[in-house]
């Protein structure tokens, strides 16, 4: 019993607690482990638990200054050995003592690092995920965290590195093949004639010599004219611009030519088509139908051995109602009685009498037998 006094009051001199807990087992302190005579001081990269037994040696990722607990790698940092932490290599991460973990796929990081970082658009992470590398030209990826790029396909280019997407081939061009950083000309047809194709062409052979009625806009692509104007074909080749018709001469939208009005006739404000002027009745000569305004109708009309057209307006012309001369259901109003107010109304022929006489099937009757005068009123009559 004053041996054990003894070996207690010496353990407690030197800072160490020893607790005789038997005649056979001693507990040391954390980070001091009994040698079989005394409490030792643990050695870096050792401890103890503190409920008896010698010094063992700390797990992995975790480490001891020399009488202290084992303690985990800060983050970043992984350890083998137990004695030190060491900072995880390139594409390696380490968080809570978990040890240096490769990056997911994707992902790169430096060492020391905690955390893998995504690679951004545009890029992509190396098999050893220690750097992004840019996407080439040809080539292109909009999303992140991935490990190749896209070929551009076809018909689209991309002539720089590190892009995101591809650039569709402008008119006047095509790719026939993926991963293209520039896109190949249509080149000039027959006679020195510059084709063109749609945008996005993906083979020669939709490159296309542009019709009378089309010119090459500023993307090369084609196009039509608005009403007024047709393809300006004065430099020769292909026309890249439009230009108006004459002062007197009209073109539907997308016309390869103007045409001229005829006397009596103008342009409408679109420039699109004729119309009668305000000097009244005009003839046109091969007129076509669809140059006569809104309403009229297109009347042949002879004049000896040669055909003419004539604009009318059949729902109120007095010679023409309610058709081209000479067709069925047309009439003129005018070839009734001389006394008879005639007019056109909606295509039907309309009379009226004077006071005093009265509309009958043949004409304008004096009424008699003290028959009471009545105002003029409008009659319609039929098959007259």
């Amino acid at each position: 019993m004053r041996n054990s006094f003894f070996a207690l009051l010496v353990f407690s001199t030197l800072g160490l607690v020893a607790t005789p807990v038997s005649a056979t087992t001693t507990v040391c302190q954390v980070g001091y482990g009994w040698n079989g005579n005394n409490c030792q001081q643990c050695q870096a990269g050792q401890s103890s638990d503190g409920q008896g037994g010698g010094c063992k040696n700390c797990p992995a990722n975790y480490y001891s200054q020399p009488g202290g607990p084992c303690t985990a790698c800060p983050d970043g940092y992984g350890s083998q050995s137990g004695s030190q932490c060491q900072k995880c290599p390139d594409g390696f991460v380490s968080k809570g003592g978990s040890g240096c973990q490769a990056c997911p796929d994707g992902s790169i990081s430096k060492s020391g690092d905690a955390t893998c970082s995504s690679c951004s658009p545009g890029t992509y992470a190396n098999q050893a995920h220690t750097f992004c590398q840019e996407c080439s030209a040809g080539t292109y990826q909009p999303a992140s965290g991935t490990t190749q790029c896209l070929d551009c396909p076809k018909g689209s280019y991309q002539g720089l590195q590190g892009k995101t997407e591809c650039i569709i081939c402008p008119c006047g061009t095509y790719k026939s093949s993926t991963r293209g950083t520039v896109c190949d000309s249509c080149g000039n047809g027959p006679n020195g004639v510059l084709l063109s194709s749609s945008q996005g062409a993906v083979s020669q052979s939709q490159c296309f010599v542009p019709t009378s009625a089309q010119y090459l806009d500023g993307n090369k692509c084609t196009a039509t004219c608005p009403a007024g104007q047709i393809p300006n074909k004065n430099g020769g080749g292909t026309p890249t611009s439009c230009t108006p018709c004459g002062s007197n001469a009209v073109a539907q939208p997308g016309s390869a030519t103007c045409t001229n009005c005829d006397v009596g006739y103008g342009p409408d404000a679109t420039k699109a088509t004729c119309t009668p002027t305000s000097t009244g009745h005009a003839r046109k000569r091969h007129l076509r139908e669809p140059f006569c305004p809104q309403g009229h109708q297109a009347c042949t009309i002879v004049r000896g051995r040669q055909k003419v057209f004539e604009c009318v307006k059949t729902s109120s012309d007095l010679t023409s109602c309610g058709g081209c001369p000479g067709t069925e259901g047309a009439e003129d109003c005018t070839a009734f009685d001389p006394l008879a107010t005639a007019s056109c109304v909606k295509g039907k022929c309309q009379y009226s009498c004077p006071r005093g006489f009265s509309l009958t099937g043949t004409g304008c009757q004096p009424m008699t037998n003290g028959a009471k005068l009545r105002s003029k009123t409008f009659h319609r009559f039929s098959g007259l």
